[in-house]
């Protein structure tokens, strides 16, 4: 639930868990004093994993999901570039860290600094295991 102008909120909701979830943030608002459209530079926190429960309509069992890229924008409102951080798995799901790809460019990079990043969409997967 976000507060909007005066004594409106505005809520949403999950109604059925998907497979991947992908969030936006948005990174740019109009800006009345210099009448054009601003950048948000805010560094905006995230984790691995997420609970959506607390944003369910319903009550539901609980779907883990793990964080499986990052796309961070570089530059102003106006213009700039986009390069993405992407979890590297082995074929049991394990993780073996991530990577930083950038046009042609690809190099390791840690957690930390992912999660440094100025982070514009996030793209989770549920991570529901199947009973043994």
């Amino acid at each position: 639930i976000a507060p909007l102008r005066g004594d409106a909120y505005k809520a949403s909701l999950v109604m059925r868990p998907p497979e991947a979830l992908c969030i936006h943030i948005q990174r740019r608002h109009y800006d009345l004093s210099s009448q054009r459209m601003v950048k948000v530079s805010r560094h905006v926190q995230f984790e691995q994993t997420l609970d959506i429960r607390p944003y369910c309509a319903y009550e539901m069992p609980n779907v883990p999901y793990r964080l499986m890229s990052v796309i961070e924008h570089l530059g102003t409102a106006f213009g700039g570039h986009y390069q993405t951080y992407r979890r590297l798995c082995t074929e049991g799901g394990e993780n073996d860290g991530w990577v930083l790809v950038s046009d042609e460019s690809v190099s390791s990079r840690t957690w930390e600094d992912v999660r440094g990043c100025q982070a514009y969409m996030l793209f989770y997967v549920a991570s529901r295991e199947e009973p043994s």
